[in-house]
């Protein structure tokens, strides 16, 4: 069967009036939610109502934007929504005491100590010589060949051509 637009408009007012009547809903007192102040890393102050995941986070009086806030304690809260969605505490690593039982390895220690120290010396020492100022250089040394020098150096390369010109 098919409907015109004023049978539509009919079936849709019709089914208006036969839904049913809400009573009206009475106002709610909202809870009061109590918020601490907390500092950031940076010195930022934050007020959050419980330092656990699901506690609002405002800042300046407004929901906090999203993203990660490092706290004084170097703990890290992750926000979104203005709410934590994750609490990362910081790791206290404890220092290890290294104890050295054999002797031998006390005396490489030692050793070592020694190496290092006589290494820093020579590293003054070459910087205390490298701030020096550079000499000029030394003047290459003239050679004088006397005559009869002379002439055997000219007799051995008339020798080295000759030899030469034969293996031709």
């Amino acid at each position: 069967m098919i409907m015109n637009a004023t049978e539509i408009l009919k079936n849709i007012r019709a089914l208006f009036n036969e839904a049913p009547i809400v009573a009206p809903v009475q106002p709610v007192e909202p809870a009061t939610v109590e918020f601490s102040d907390y500092n950031l890393k940076d010195g930022t102050v934050v007020s959050i109502d419980k330092l656990e995941i699901g506690g609002a986070v405002m800042a300046a009086g407004v929901p906090a934007l999203d993203g990660d806030y490092i706290m004084a304690d170097d703990s890290t809260i992750t926000v979104v929504g203005g709410m934590i969605t994750e609490i990362k505490e910081i790791e206290v690593v404890q220092p290890v005491e290294l104890s050295v039982p054999d002797p031998r390895i006390a005396q490489l220690f030692e050793e070592n100590k020694k190496i290092k120290e006589s290494f820093m010396q020579l590293l003054s020492v070459v910087e205390s010589m490298v701030k020096l100022p550079a000499a000029e250089p030394l003047e290459a040394k003239k050679t004088i060949f006397t005559e009869a020098q002379k002439n055997r150096a000219d007799k051995f390369k008339e020798l080295q051509n000759t030899i030469q010109n034969l293996k031709k």
